[in-house]
Protein backbone atom coordinates (compact mmCIF):
# COMPACT_ATOMS: atom_id res chain seq x y z
CA UNK A 1 0.00 0.00 0.00
CA UNK A 2 1.18 3.82 -1.07
CA UNK A 3 1.53 6.17 1.72
CA UNK A 4 2.68 9.90 1.02
CA UNK A 5 6.46 9.14 1.54
CA UNK A 6 6.77 5.99 -0.46
CA UNK A 7 5.57 7.73 -3.78
CA UNK A 8 8.49 7.83 -6.11
CA UNK A 9 6.44 8.70 -9.61
CA UNK A 10 3.37 10.44 -10.64
CA UNK A 11 1.79 7.02 -11.62
CA UNK A 12 2.77 6.11 -8.26
CA UNK A 13 1.07 9.48 -7.42
CA UNK A 14 -2.67 8.59 -9.36
CA UNK A 15 -2.36 5.15 -7.74
CA UNK A 16 -2.15 6.26 -3.84
CA UNK A 17 -5.36 8.88 -4.88
CA UNK A 18 -7.15 5.91 -6.29
CA UNK A 19 -6.77 3.94 -2.92
CA UNK A 20 -8.43 7.06 -0.68
CA UNK A 21 -11.52 7.41 -3.23
CA UNK A 22 -14.60 7.52 -1.09
CA UNK A 23 -17.38 7.92 -4.55
CA UNK A 24 -17.79 8.56 -8.28
CA UNK A 25 -19.20 11.21 -10.10
CA UNK A 26 -20.49 11.55 -13.19
CA UNK A 27 -20.35 15.25 -14.70
CA UNK A 28 -21.96 16.41 -18.06
CA UNK A 29 -22.38 19.55 -19.47
CA UNK A 30 -25.77 20.70 -20.02
CA UNK A 31 -26.23 21.55 -23.46
CA UNK A 32 -27.88 24.86 -23.95
CA UNK A 33 -27.56 26.34 -20.82
CA UNK A 34 -24.82 29.15 -20.10
CA UNK A 35 -20.66 27.46 -19.39
CA UNK A 36 -20.08 26.31 -16.64
CA UNK A 37 -23.25 24.31 -15.78
CA UNK A 38 -22.81 20.37 -14.88
CA UNK A 39 -25.23 17.96 -14.28
CA UNK A 40 -23.68 15.72 -11.42
CA UNK A 41 -24.92 12.53 -10.40
CA UNK A 42 -22.59 10.50 -7.61
CA UNK A 43 -22.26 6.98 -7.22
CA UNK A 44 -20.35 4.50 -4.43
CA UNK A 45 -18.70 2.27 -6.83
CA UNK A 46 -17.40 2.60 -9.88
CA UNK A 47 -19.15 -0.22 -11.94
CA UNK A 48 -22.13 1.88 -11.39
CA UNK A 49 -20.88 5.25 -12.58
CA UNK A 50 -19.73 3.54 -15.97
CA UNK A 51 -23.12 2.19 -16.86
CA UNK A 52 -24.33 5.60 -16.17
CA UNK A 53 -21.93 7.16 -18.16
CA UNK A 54 -22.53 4.80 -20.67
CA UNK A 55 -26.62 5.06 -20.62
CA UNK A 56 -25.38 8.61 -21.37
CA UNK A 57 -23.23 7.81 -24.32
CA UNK A 58 -26.02 5.36 -25.99
CA UNK A 59 -28.60 8.09 -25.63
CA UNK A 60 -26.62 10.86 -26.74
CA UNK A 61 -23.51 9.81 -28.02
CA UNK A 62 -22.76 13.64 -28.37
CA UNK A 63 -22.77 14.05 -24.56
CA UNK A 64 -20.03 15.51 -22.54
CA UNK A 65 -19.41 13.43 -19.66
CA UNK A 66 -17.00 12.42 -17.37
CA UNK A 67 -16.55 10.08 -14.76
CA UNK A 68 -14.52 10.83 -11.73
CA UNK A 69 -13.40 9.70 -8.02
CA UNK A 70 -13.61 11.77 -5.32
CA UNK A 71 -10.49 11.05 -2.92
CA UNK A 72 -9.81 11.64 0.45
CA UNK A 73 -6.34 11.56 1.12
CA UNK A 74 -4.64 11.56 4.77
CA UNK A 75 -1.86 14.27 3.75
CA UNK A 76 -4.83 16.73 3.42
CA UNK A 77 -7.86 17.84 4.72
CA UNK A 78 -8.67 18.86 0.63
CA UNK A 79 -11.36 16.33 -1.46
CA UNK A 80 -8.87 15.44 -4.77
CA UNK A 81 -10.75 14.96 -8.09
CA UNK A 82 -9.40 12.03 -10.04
CA UNK A 83 -10.51 11.79 -13.23
CA UNK A 84 -11.14 8.07 -14.23
CA UNK A 85 -10.66 6.42 -17.66
CA UNK A 86 -13.68 4.66 -19.19
CA UNK A 87 -13.54 1.45 -20.44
Amino acid sequence: MLTIDTIKTQEDYDNYLKQHITEYCVSTRTPNVRRGIYQKEFFKNFEDAQNYYKQLQTSNPNTRSLIYGISKPPHTVLDVNVVMEVA
